[in-house]
């Protein structure tokens, strides 16, 4: 009888150990993946399709992450949808900036890049952006090259 209670307090005592662990690597990658918070600041963008992005994608600006996406829902009055994003505090930018949904390489999750705009205010925590392109996939564009067309198909 001690024998079986001392397999079971061992095996209690392991399995918490290892539950400890999974809930420290489950902190860390959030920690990660998303930061403190503290550090940035929040903003919206509208997007006609946030295909290819998912939260926890990168927001790059010249080829450097300086952001990240928090969330994507699907507003039900306008039927577009609403990317929040997380810009790190010291990077600021300009209120004409636009926001393009692309992919760094065929195999790539979407992200978003900023094109920085050239005005003097400089978009602020809460601010909506509407400036924006959504993704453009690889059979639109070359259908865009054959046909002339140089805009995204009617969306």
């Amino acid at each position: 009888m001690l024998m079986i209670k001392q397999r079971n307090v061992s095996a209690y005592m392991a399995s918490t150990f290892v539950l400890i662990i999974a809930i420290g690597f489950y902190a860390y990658s959030r920690f990660i993946l998303f930061g403190t918070g503290e550090d940035r600041y929040s903003i919206e963008a509208q997007f006609f399709s946030s295909n290819t992005v998912n939260p926890g994608g990168k927001v790059i600006l010249s080829g450097i992450p300086v952001g990240v996406i928090k969330s994507i829902n699907l507003n039900k009055k306008t039927f577009m949808s609403e990317v929040k994003m997380d810009i790190n505090k010291n990077i600021h930018l300009p209120t004409d900036s636009q926001f393009v949904i692309s992919s760094i390489s065929m195999t790539d999750d979407g992200v978003i890049i900023i094109k920085p705009g050239k005005n003097r205010n400089f978009i602020k925590a809460g601010n909506k952006i509407s400036n924006t392109m959504p993704y453009v996939s690889l059979e639109q564009q070359i259908s865009n090259y054959i046909f002339g067309s140089m805009s995204v198909a009617s969306q």
